[in-house]
């Protein structure tokens, strides 16, 4: 059960993070443009990993990766639809959940499933 709601949170965390910012139209919109593929590499067996990748001009973008026994693995994709979301260091995109969350538990969460690292 905690592997399924680690897989799940931080997808339900961004489209909560849209709603509340942006309004049901961009859930909508979020629904639509959230991508999946589904393929096997054995070296990603039991992955998880959540990307984040942030844009100059763009909108971020969360990929989650999940990955089965035997290597089948799950990739998602879905946008993140607020455009000052910061991403220079990991605590300004820590930062940027807690804010844009609209609730205190998103620093808990951060802390308890996800490390940040932040390539330049």
């Amino acid at each position: 059960l905690q592997e399924t709601v680690r897989s799940q949170i931080m997808s339900t965390l961004v489209t909560s993070m849209n709603s509340k910012n942006n309004g049901y139209e961009t859930v909508l919109a979020t629904s639509v443009l959230n991508a999946g593929y589904m393929f096997v590499d054995k070296s990603l067996a039991n992955a998880r990993e959540t990307l984040l990748f942030i844009y100059e001009d763009s909108y971020p973008i969360l990929i989650s990766i999940h990955g089965a026994k035997d290597g089948a693995t799950s990739a998602t994709g879905i946008v993140i639809f607020i455009e000052d979301f910061e991403g220079d260091s990991a605590d300004d995109v820590m930062d940027s959940f807690i804010k844009y969350a609209n609730m205190k538990e998103a620093q808990e969460l951060f802390e308890d499933y996800f490390t940040v690292e932040t390539l330049k």
